[in-house]
């Protein structure tokens, strides 16, 4: 009797602190989300907790499960081509051509069974390519394109911009290669990127990061960083992979302690991505990762990149004019870009990542200064070459001005499914109406 009286004054004792935590517990969970909305003077739930977990490929590669690309930094699949900067590695993608292009080789001899179309640009232009059958299928829609067999190319790499889309259509052009109708679709990466990844290291006409590309062989400190980086960003994975979309995830307690450790992983990536900045620097003052000299001034660098762009569209339109090519250049939309879209609840949160100083990809906000400041010349600069040269440019940043649902898959400029079938029914629908036109006319 003494023995079971005993046992349940120890077990009353044991189990008192597990009420209590238990309670704590579960009050915490259901104040939560008042007390930090509170704190944090915004919105607060799983969502938003969940949307920092998540891991968030590099900026302007973000077509990691379409292309079959590996989890490693985006430079690090591509190699240096002589004349287009840099291409897709071939020996590492099953989905990449001969070329180092996504997709099948373009065609070189003339072929009247089909229609060949050959989209070009960066990112947004390869997502284009991958989802290009919203694009077939508007077309042939059409009277023009109805009894037509139509067949898409790709000349898109992440991170491409002027002169790289014209300098890979004179590289095919004099290859051979023959097709109907060109798409140029940019305009993001020619006014992001060089503030954001050539400012004072590169020329800002050379590609992207070419101080790094042009330096093949890293130092062994570099080595030791990417592998750091590289097992950081595999705990992100990890952490994303038990939190976000599982039963874990429905735990703000859980929630709030995986982003505090997510937090401290991002600003340990955010040390040696500076720690590695500063590595290829040491190495940057050859020629060859640098280039030619320039004046790095805010107020001019957009001037000149804009105006760079401009001219690089003329030449691409005179050199298919030449080749009874039809080109049409198209300016991508961005989120950015004032007045261009209501942000929904998702987009915004996504955005949002990018006001956090301590979230690797906070340096993507130059490339939203590059936008705000760049964009408007863009426009400017498009109209002129269309009225005064005869480009056939179309500017579609306002395109999803109405839109009310979420179209922006990132922080960056990329589209969701729906979002890049939009952008493709688009130019299916400008095509059209341009071409009939100009049948009409002739």
């Amino acid at each position: 009797m003494n023995s079971e009286r005993k046992n349940e004054t120890v077990f009353g004792k044991l189990s008192y602190p597990l009420y209590l935590l238990v309670i704590v517990w579960l009050g915490f969970e259901l104040l939560a989300p008042r007390v930090m909305t509170r704190m944090k003077g915004s919105q607060f739930c799983r969502e938003s907790l969940q949307e920092n977990l998540v891991f968030h490929p590099s900026s302007n590669d973000s077509l990691q499960s379409t292309e079959g690309a590996r989890n490693e930094h985006y430079t690090q699949r591509h190699v240096v081509h002589p004349y287009l900067g840099y291409v897709n590695n071939p020996a590492n993608r099953n989905d990449v051509n001969d070329w180092g292009f996504v997709g099948p080789n373009l065609p070189m001899e003339k072929d009247d069974s089909a229609f060949h179309i050959v989209i070009t640009g960066g990112s947004v232009a390869l997502q284009a390519y991958v989802h290009s059958q919203a694009l077939i299928d508007e077309l042939q829609r059409s009277q023009t394109f109805a009894e037509k067999e139509i067949k898409v190319y790709c000349l898109a790499v992440g991170g491409y911009k002027q002169p790289q889309q014209l300098q890979a259509l004179n590289f095919f052009l004099a290859l051979g290669a023959n097709f109907d109708l060109l798409i140029n679709l940019d305009g993001f990466n020619e006014v992001a990127l060089p503030y954001a990844n050539n400012w004072e290291h590169t020329y800002p006409h050379f590609p992207r990061h070419w101080h790094r590309r042009s330096n093949t062989l890293p130092s062994p400190t570099q080595l030791e960083i990417w592998a750091e980086i590289n097992a950081l960003t595999e705990k992100k994975r990890q952490l994303q992979n038990r939190y976000v979309n599982t039963l874990a995830g429905r735990s703000y307690v859980l929630l709030l302690l995986a982003d505090a450790k997510s937090s401290n992983i991002n600003r340990r990536l955010q040390d040696l991505n500076d720690r590695l900045t500063d590595e290829f620097r040491e190495v940057e003052g050859n020629y060859q990762s640098s280039g030619p000299a320039y004046t790095w001034r805010k107020e001019t660098l957009f001037e000149d990149v804009t105006d760079h762009w401009a001219n690089a569209s003329k030449l691409m339109h005179t050199l298919c004019k030449s080749h009874d090519i039809a080109y049409y250049h198209f300016l991508q939309p961005n989120q950015y870009v004032p007045g261009s879209k209501e942000m929904t609840e998702e987009e915004n949160r996504k955005a949002n990542i990018l006001m956090d100083t301590e979230h690797p990809k906070h340096i993507t906000r130059k490339q939203v200064v590059g936008v705000q400041e760049g964009y408007p010349l863009l426009r400017q600069k498009g109209r002129k070459i269309k009225e005064s040269d005869g480009v056939s440019f179309h500017d579609l940043t306002m395109m999803f001005k109405n839109e009310k649902g979420s179209v922006y898959e990132d922080f960056c400029c990329h589209f969701n499914k729906f979002g890049v079938r939009q952008l493709n029914i688009e130019m299916a629908q400008t095509i059209v109406q341009d071409r009939l036109l100009t049948d009409k006319d002739k």
